[in-house]
């Protein structure tokens, strides 16, 4: 038992002291006013630790009037230092009220909690001026876009009714009105890394953003290369990389339903992998060339347009129709065409859809063709949005890249016991 608190009290110390390393170092930098540094830090925690042990034994009240008292006393400590100058903020007394709480939680077996809390206090405080230079690049144009955004993913996407309608019992809005989100939502997300990070923020929206959805990725980024042609390099990477990750993704996909599946895709879509992964890499090389000799600041406009997601969603729709109708009509028969159109938009669908019924009702040679199909379906469609929507440049540049994704594939559907 006397282990174990010696233990909280020993974590208290260590979190205390996280906190107070950076505070110390900060305060020798900018010769700050403030009386608070390791020790106090330290020392805060330990309160902490030490009120919660003892609101134990009393009761909960105890650190309550404890809290008050180190809130008032750090409050009089920021009066008078206000006094003597005019350069005084609240950033560290307020952090050594968390670093208190912090000590509590320590106590009350929520240590998980309190490192994440202690790593998190420590993280922010040493971002100060990067976060002051992203909050200076802030317009009321960026707040209307994030209130625009909330709205259509927070307030509208979760009253749509999730059932289907229409013909075929084709339409979800719920589910159409998700890639609305979607589309809006990886452009957004690029545009506030692009403002935080500059352009090598993109590569890291390509990469993840093709996780979800690589038409997205594709859609949003070619529309945006009409506007910022000085990160005309960093789109590129962004939508190889994100057509790309959409091979892996649909592999493991197919590992979840069906692992013989999985097993014959696995040479096709390692080498179509392999054959992005030379592209982003060359791409990459690329940007980062011409970032390097950038001088100025890469000029951005919020990219946020429902206009054109609406009108992507309504494609989505319609896409959809059509493939059903195909599947009812042609029946077995005509799978090879259901997966291309399918694999137009909602690649995941079908993929799924046909790895289940290859564990009964289909061949798995067809099964593992049409997924494959559906894939270079998917990536042809991405070159169609680039050739529509992208600048000239971005063209040869990305349909080079998928081109030579396209023919890779074709050949190896085309070549016997490949897939």
């Amino acid at each position: 038992m006397e282990f174990q608190i010696l233990q909280k009290f020993g974590i208290s110390i260590i979190l205390g002291a996280l906190v107070g390393v950076e505070r110390q170092f900060s305060r020798s930098d900018d010769s700050s006013l403030s009386s608070i540094g390791l020790r106090t830090f330290i020392f805060m925690s330990l309160l902490g630790t030490t009120t919660a042990l003892v609101s134990d034994k009393v009761g909960a009240l105890f650190f309550a009037v404890a809290f008050a008292g180190v809130f008032t006393m750090i409050g009089v400590s920021y009066v008078v230092i206000s006094r003597r100058s005019e350069d005084v903020g609240m950033t560290t007394d307020v952090a050594a009220l968390l670093v208190f709480l912090i000590g509590g939680l320590v106590w009350w077996e929520m240590r998980e909690l309190a490192i994440a809390l202690a790593v998190a206090v420590t993280v922010f405080l040493s971002l100060k001026e990067t976060l002051h230079q992203w909050a200076h690049r802030i317009d009321r144009e960026d707040i209307f876009a994030t209130l625009k955004f909330a709205i259509i993913t927070f307030i509208i996407l979760p009253v749509l009714p999730n059932k289907a309608y229409g013909p075929f019992e084709t339409f979800n809005p719920h589910d159409i009105w998700l890639i609305v989100v979607l589309i809006s939502g990886i452009g957004f997300v690029g545009y506030i890394l692009l403002k935080a990070l500059g352009a090598r923020g993109i590569g890291l929206v390509g990469f993840l953003g093709g996780l979800v959805s690589s038409t997205a990725v594709t859609m949003a980024f070619s529309r945006r290369s009409k506007d910022e042609p000085k990160v005309l390099p960093a789109f590129a990477l962004a939508i190889v990389l994100a057509c790309t990750i959409m091979f892996p993704r649909v592999t493991l996909e197919v590992l979840v339903v069906n692992q013989a599946i999985f097993l014959r895709l696995i040479p096709a879509m390692a080498t179509l992998t392999l054959v992005g992964c030379i592209f982003s890499l060359l791409y990459y090389l690329r940007a980062r060339k011409e970032l390097k000799s950038e001088s100025g600041p890469v000029g951005i406009r919020n990219p946020l347009d429902l206009s054109m997601a609406v009108k992507f969603g309504i494609l989505y729709a319609v896409i959809l129709f059509v493939a059903e109708l195909a599947r009812r009509y042609t029946g077995e028969n005509g799978l090879m065409a259901v997966s291309v159109l399918s694999g137009v938009t909602h690649i995941d669908a079908i993929v799924l859809s046909v790895a289940r019924m290859a564990k009964t009702e289909l061949d798995p040679n067809t099964a593992s063709h049409a997924i494959v199909l559906a894939a270079l379906s998917n990536t042809f469609f991405k070159g169609a949005l680039i050739w529509v929507l992208g600048t000239p440049q971005l063209r040869r540049w990305v349909i080079s890249a998928l081109g030579t994704l396209l023919v890779t594939g074709i050949i190896l559907w085309l070549i016997p016991g490949v897939i």
